[in-house]
């Protein structure tokens, strides 16, 4: 049996709200949740579905899988999960998908599994969203770090490859919005594109010998400057909406 202490019977943690904590089976120390074990124990990872023994945080003793306590009767959790020995007394609209083989957030009316990307999607993009094989199990291509069982939520971009919306939201802020995977742009670019073209329109109908090159380089956010490439615009009004990306 793990040894107690009166910190290590204190209820919840930063992760989950519950009144439980878990013996590991790869270490026999007790732990709030498997995030805690993760974060403090670097040389591997806590299997939840190995966890068999919790330990009552209100009369402390030790206990099989269950949601309420063999001896002093107080409930663990009011969302209990006993395939992922998940237990939450905050309403974050749990649900336990079969397919994804985990216990995901949002309510599950609001969303759809997608046998082909291996996850679950919001119901507004599962018709339109782009499909690619096992997308979930891939890693986040900003910070390396697991997409299908991360606690941090996740953003499909039109050309589909997921990442974390914290990520997302960095690259955003970087002034970066191209797909670190396919180079295609993670938003909608309509009115950039029509700032392009009246630069572009103006710069050829000013252009004293019929011919002028700019560069629209994206690691400026959106600035012009002198570049290795250029776009060749002709006075006659003709011009491409072309953009050369900076390989700086």
């Amino acid at each position: 049996m793990a040894n107690l202490d009166m910190d290590q019977t204190k209820s919840g943690c930063k992760h989950y709200q519950r009144m439980c904590k878990f013996v590991s089976p790869c270490c026999s120390k007790l732990f709030s949740c498997r995030l805690c074990h993760d974060e403090e124990i670097s040389s591997h990872k806590l299997n939840r579905h190995a966890v068999e023994k919790i330990v009552c945080c209100a009369c402390t003793v030790t206990q099989g899988i269950s949601n309420k306590c063999i001896s002093c009767h107080v409930k663990f959790g009011n969302y209990f999960c006993a395939i992922c020995r998940l237990y939450d007394d905050k309403d974050k609209g749990q649900f336990h998908c079969e397919l994804c083989g985990i216990c995901r957030v949002g309510g599950r009316i609001n969303f759809k599994h997608c046998e082909t990307c291996g996850f679950c999607l919001p119901n507004s993009i599962i018709e339109s969203h782009k499909c690619i094989e096992s997308n979930s199990k891939r890693n986040c291509p900003i910070c390396l770090e697991d997409i299908h069982n991360s606690t941090i939520a996740s953003h499909v971009p039109s050309c589909g490859h997921v990442l974390h919306t914290s990520c997302y939201e960095s690259l955003l802020k970087a002034g970066d919005y191209r797909c670190a995977i396919c180079g295609v742009s993670v938003v909608s670019m309509k009115e950039q594109w029509k700032m392009v073209s009246i630069l572009l329109f103006h710069a050829a109908n000013y252009s004293t010998n019929g011919v002028v090159s700019l560069v629209f380089c994206w690691t400026q956010k959106l600035s012009i400057h002198q570049c290795l490439k250029n776009i060749v615009i002709s006075s006659s009004g003709y011009y491409a909406k072309t953009v050369i990306r900076c390989r700086r």
